[in-house]
C-alpha cells in the first residue's frame, strides 16, 4: 500500500508538468509538496511541522524532527496537496486541512483537528486539483482544474460551499493583502486582478505577459514575482502590468518549481531578498533586482529531505527564526520554506506596503527615575521601518495628533527609556511600528503608568499587620480609617507566630477568619489593590480554593489547591471577573508577597513582584454595605496557612511600587535557584530567587529526589524525559547578561543521548553536555542569531560531581568547569527573549539528560571568575 501510494502521488506531479508545459524535468514529491510549521498540538512543546510523505499520508513531527504517535495520517486515497493550517471553525487551535484524491479520481477536502479527529469533509466535484489550497479569514479557497474558485465556509458542522468565480481553465490563486485575488494561468499569458465589489468578485485590471506563469504567485514590494513555463523568475510591476526587462527574468543552473518566498538573508542587500526552489535540490537566493546573491549553501547545496529527521537536529537546526500566523498565503509560504531548511530568518508577515501588523505585549513600567516602554520582539519585518514611540497625559488625546516622543531604528529593539517625566504625573504610552510609506501600525495607548514617589499612607484603607495580643479577638487597623478586625469565640486565627515582621496569624484551614465591618472607605468604586504575605498550606483535605481576603465578591483575592492565585472583581453590573495564575505560583509552607490590582481596565496578579496574570476587565466596582472577610468567605473556602501584613488600597499600585513592597524577599542577583531539595515524591520545586519561577515535573516524568548532593540532596534523571519545567517569566526573560550554573554528576553512558540539555529556554540560552565530556553552552541574540560554543572533551567527568557554568556578558560567551574558565568566543548583541518554557533536563522531547543535578542558579548579570570559583569552592566536594 505505501508504495502504490507513493507512486500515485509522483504520477500526479509528473502529470502536472506536462499538462502546463513545462520544460522536461522531473519533480518529486518530496520536492513539490512543501510542509507547514505552526503551533498545531497545545500538548507538544514548541512549533510542530506537518508533511505530506512519500507514502501519500501526513506527518506531523515534533520541533525536534521526531515523528508523533499516531502518525503518519491516512485517508481515502493519496493526499495531493501540502497540508495548510487555518482556524476555520472560530474556535482556539488550528485545523489541518489537505486535499486527497481516491482511486477513482475523486479529490475530497479534510478538515482535522489535532487530535486526528475528522472535523468535516467535502467533495470536489469540479475536477482535479493542481494547487494548495489557501485559508484567508476562516475561509478556504480552492481552484480546481476546470477553472472553477470555491469558498468554502464552515458553518453547523458542515462545509458551505460558494463559486466565486469560473475562469475556465486551470489557474493559480493568490492574495494581496488578503482583499485582492491574483489569477495566473499556466496555459495562458497573463495576470489578473480581482476585487470584490457588491459580494461579487469582478475583475479590476488584466496584463499581458510574454510568458505564462506557472505557480501561483508572491505579491510584494509593487511586484508580482513569479516563475514562467521555462523555469525562470519574473517580475511583473503591480500598477502597470508591465515586466521588468534586463536582469529579469532571471535564469537559473536549473528551474525553479514552486513560487517563490521571501527571506531576510544578506543583510547587505537593501530589503528582502526571494529565494526559489530548483528541480534538482539546489535553492538560489536572489535580490529584489534580479541578482543571483553567490553564497554557495543557497546555489549548490542540495538540502536533507524533509523527512529525514536527522536533518532537524543539526547545526543550524529546525525552526531557526520564523513565526507562524496561519491563515495568510505568503506566511504560510515563508514559513513552509523555512522548515524545509531552517537556515533562513523569515520574516512572519504578509503585509507588504500595507499597514504593518500591531506591535504586541507593549508594556509601560516606572522604575529608579524613569520609565521603561517595552514590546515583544517585531517578528512581522516586511516593508517595516522603525518604531514610533507617542505619550500622553490621558487617553482621550488621539495617537496620530500626539506628539512624537522617539523614533526607534532597530528593527530588533524590544524597549525605550523615557527619563524626561515629571513626579506625580500619570503617562500613556503607544509603540507602533511603521513602513516606508509611512503607514503604521493600530497599535492604542497603554498605561496608566506613573512617576510616583508617593506616600501610599493615604490611599491604605486597611492595614492589618496581625502583631496583635496572642489572646486577644481583636486585630488593629493601622490606617487611618480604623477598619479593625474582629473574630468569632472558636474560630479565630492564631497570633503570635514569627512572620515577615514581628508576629503573624495563622489560619487552620477549620473557619478561623477575621471579620472587618463594612465601611465607607472599604466600599471602593474606581481602583484597588490588595497585598499580602502568606505562607500558605495545600493539602488532601485543603479547599480547592482558599480565600485571604473577600468583600463578598466586590473584590477578592484567594488561592487554589493547585498553588495558583487568584483574584475576582464584580463591577456594578453585577459581571464578575476571575483570574487566575499559573499552577505552581505559590509555593506551600514558604513566604511569599502576593498583590493584586484592579485599575478599572485590568485585573493583574504579582507574585514576590512579579506579575504572574493579567486580564482586561471594565467597570466601576461593585460596592455592598456586608462585611468583609479574611480568611474564608461565607462558612467556605477556608485559607490555610499563616497571614501577615494584609493592606487594601483605594488606588491600584504599580508594578515598581508592588516590587518595592515585596522586595525585601527578591534577590538582586539571582534569576533562578533550585535547590532540589524537596521530599521524594515532590512534583514542585521551589526557587528561592524570590522571583517565583518555581519548577513542576509531570507525572511519569518527575526526577527522583532525595538522592546526596553537594549542598544537601538531588535530583536523578534517568534519561527518560524526566525534567522540570518552569513558566517563562518577565526575570528570566534576560537579555543583557547572564550566567547559568548547576551541578551535575552525569553518567556518559553509551546508551544516553550524545546531547544532553541541561538548561535550556528555547535555545535563548542553553548549557548542556555532549557524551564525551564536552560541555556546550549556546545564546541566540535578538537577531535571531545562535552561537554554540563547546569545551574540549573529557571537561566533566563521569559519575563524579562537576560544577558547570556559561556567562554572556554582551560581548563574550563563556564556559566554566569546576571553578576555570576553559572555553571561550567572542558574539554580540542582546539575548533574544521568548515567552516560553524553560526547560531542565531536556529540550522539547530530545537531548535527555541522564544522571544527577543540584544547585540549579541563573543569574542576570555576570560573575567575576574569581565570584565563579567561590560558587565552586561553595559545594566543592
Amino acid at each position: 500500500m505505501t508504495i502504490k501510494n507513493s507512486l500515485k502521488g509522483f504520477v500526479y506531479i509528473l502529470a502536472m508538468s506536462g499538462l502546463f508545459g513545462l520544460t522536461a524535468f522531473a519533480v518529486s514529491a518530496e520536492r513539490y509538496f512543501k510542509p507547514v510549521v505552526g503551533e498545531f498540538k497545545s500538548d507538544l512543546i514548541g512549533m510542530e511541522r506537518l508533511v505530506t510523505g512519500p507514502d501519500g499520508g501526513i506527518r506531523l513531527y515534533t520541533n525536534a524532527g521526531r515523528l508523533v504517535s499516531g502518525y503518519p495520517l491516512f485517508v481515502d486515497g493519496v493526499v495531493v496537496t501540502s497540508p495548510v493550517l487555518g482556524n476555520i471553525d472560530g474556535v482556539s487551535g488550528d485545523e489541518l486541512i489537505f486535499i486527497a484524491r481516491n482511486s477513482s479520481g475523486q479529490f475530497t477536502l479534510y478538515v482535522y483537528s489535532a487530535n486526528q479527529i475528522l472535523l468535516v469533509s467535502s467533495v470536489l466535484n469540479a475536477g482535479a486539483v493542481y494547487y494548495d489550497p489557501v485559508i484567508i479569514d476562516k475561509n478556504i479557497f480552492v481552484a480546481q482544474g476546470d477553472g472553477k474558485i470555491y469558498r468554502l465556509s464552515y458553518s453547523a458542522g458542515a462545509l458551505q460551499s460558494s463559486l466565486i468565480l469560473d475562469v475556465g481553465q486551470v489557474v493559480g490563486l493568490s492574495f494581496q493583502n488578503g482583499s485582492s485575488l491574483i489569477l495566473n494561468y499556466p496555459q495562458k499569458k497573463v495576470l489578473e486582478v480581482y476585487n470584490q465589489s457588491g459580494g461579487n468578485w469582478v475583475k479590476s485590471k488584466t496584463f499581458n505577459l510574454n510568458n505564462a506563469i506557472v505557480y501561483p504567485v508572491l505579491v510584494g514590494n509593487g511586484y508580482y514575482y513569479g516563475i514562467d513555463s521555462s523555469g525562470r523568475l519574473i517580475s511583473v510591476n503591480q500598477t502597470s502590468g508591465l515586466e521588468l526587462t534586463g536582469v529579469f527574468p532571471v535564469k537559473f543552473h536549473a528551474p525553479a518549481v514552486g513560487s517563490p518566498y521571501w527571506a531576510e538573508y544578506d543583510s547587505a542587500n537593501v530589503g528582502y531578498e526571494l529565494v526559489l526552489p530548483l528541480n534538482d535540490g539546489a535553492v538560489a537566493l536572489v535580490s529584489q533586482s534580479g541578482q543571483i546573491l553567490s553564497d554557495p549553501v543557497f546555489e549548490s547545496k542540495k538540502y536533507n529531505s524533509y523527512n529525514n529527521s536527522s536533518f532537524d537536529v543539526l547545526g543550524n537546526g529546525f525552526f531557526v527564526s520564523f513565526g507562524y500566523d496561519g491563515g495568510q498565503l505568503l506566511n504560510q509560504e515563508q514559513n513552509t520554506f523555512a522548515s524545509s531548511l531552517g537556515l533562513i530568518n523569515f520574516p512572519a508577515s504578509s503585509t507588504i506596503n500595507g499597514q504593518p501588523q500591531a506591535v504586541n505585549n507593549v508594556q509601560a513600567n516606572y522604575s529608579a527615575n524613569k520609565i521603561t516602554v517595552s514590546w515583544d520582539k517585531y517578528l512581522n519585518l516586511n516593508d517595516f521601518d522603525h518604531f514610533n514611540i507617542y505619550r500622553a497625559n490621558n487617553t482621550s488625546t488621539m495617537i496620530d495628533g500626539a506628539s512624537l516622543l522617539a523614533t526607534v531604528n532597530n528593527k530588533t529593539g524590544i524597549s525605550f527609556q523615557d527619563s524626561l517625566i515629571t513626579v506625580s504625573t500619570t503617562y500613556y504610552y503607544a509603540v507602533r511600528a511603521v513602513n516606508a510609506l509611512g503607514l503604521q501600525s493600530n497599535n492604542d495607548w497603554i498605561g496608566p503608568v506613573s512617576y510616583i514617589n508617593r506616600n501610599l499612607d493615604p490611599y491604605t484603607v486597611l492595614n492589618l499587620k496581625l502583631n496583635d495580643s496572642a489572646t486577644g479577638t481583636a486585630y488593629l487597623d493601622s490606617s487611618n480609617y480604623a477598619n479593625n478586625g474582629v473574630c468569632m469565640t472558636g474560630l479565630c486565627p492564631a497570633l503570635g507566630y514569627t512572620g515577615v515582621s514581628g508576629t503573624s496569624a495563622y489560619f487552620a484551614g477549620n473557619g478561623e477568619h477575621i471579620r472587618v465591618s463594612s465601611s465607607e472607605s472599604l466600599k471602593i468604586t474606581d481602583a484597588v489593590s490588595v497585598e499580602a504575605w502568606i505562607k500558605p498550606e495545600f493539602n488532601s483535605v485543603t479547599e480547592a480554593s482558599q480565600v485571604i481576603v473577600n468583600k463578598r465578591n466586590d473584590y477578592e483575592l484567594g488561592t487554589t489547591k493547585d498553588a495558583r492565585l487568584y483574584a475576582g472583581i464584580t463591577n456594578a453590573s453585577n459581571t464578575r471577573k476571575i483570574v487566575k495564575s499559573k499552577p505552581g505560583a505559590l509555593i506551600p509552607n514558604v513566604w511569599s508577597h502576593v498583590a493584586m490590582t484592579y485599575n478599572g481596565s485590568v485585573i493583574s496578579l504579582f507574585v514576590n513582584g512579579n506579575q504572574v496574570a493579567s486580564e482586561s476587565f471594565s467597570g466601576v466596582i461593585k460596592v455592598d454595605d456586608i462585611l468583609l472577610l479574611i480568611g474564608q468567605f461565607q462558612g467556605h473556602y477556608y485559607y490555610k496557612g499563616l497571614l501577615d501584613n494584609l493592606k487594601i488600597y483605594n488606588v491600584a499600585l504599580t508594578k515598581s511600587e508592588i516590587m518595592a513592597l515585596a522586595g525585601n524577599n527578591i534577590s538582586t542577583d539571582y534569576a533562578l535557584n533550585l535547590k532540589l531539595d524537596e521530599p521524594f515524591l515532590s512534583m514542585n520545586f521551589s526557587d528561592s530567587s524570590g522571583y517565583a519561577n518555581n519548577g513542576v515535573c509531570m507525572t511519569g516524568l518527575c526526577p527522583a529526589l532525595g538522592y546526596i548532593g553537594v549542598s544537601s540532596t538531588s535530583a536523578y534523571f534517568a534519561g527518560n524525559g524526566e525534567h522540570i519545567r518552569v513558566s517563562s517569566s518577565e526575570s528570566l526573560k534576560i537579555t543583557d547578561a547572564i550566567i547559568l550554573e548547576a551541578w551535575i554528576k552525569p553518567t556518559l553512558a553509551t546508551s544516553t543521548d550524545n546531547y544532553q540539555d541541561i538548561i535550556n529556554k528555547r535555545n535563548d540560552y542553553e548549557l548542556g553536555i555532549y557524551r564525551d565530556g564536552r560541555i556546550q553552552a549556546g545564546i541566540t541574540n535578538a537577531s535571531g542569531t545562535r552561537k554554540l560554543v563547546s569545551s574540549s572533551a573529557g571537561s566533566v567527568v563521569a559519575d563524579n560531581w562537576n560544577y558547570v557554568a556559561m556567562t554572556y556578558d554582551g560581548s563574550l560567551l563563556s564556559i566554566y568547569a569546576n571553578g576555570s574558565v576553559i572555553a571561550t568566543s567572542s558574539f554580540s548583541g542582546l539575548i533574544n527573549s521568548t515567552d516560553i518554557l524553560l526547560l531542565i533536563g531536556q529540550f522539547q522531547g530530545s537531548y535527555y539528560y541522564q544522571g544527577y543535578m543540584d544547585e540549579v542558579a541563573i543569574y542576570s548579570k555576570v560573575l567575576s571568575d574569581s565570584e565563579i570559583l567561590a560558587n565552586y569552592n561553595k559545594f566543592k566536594p
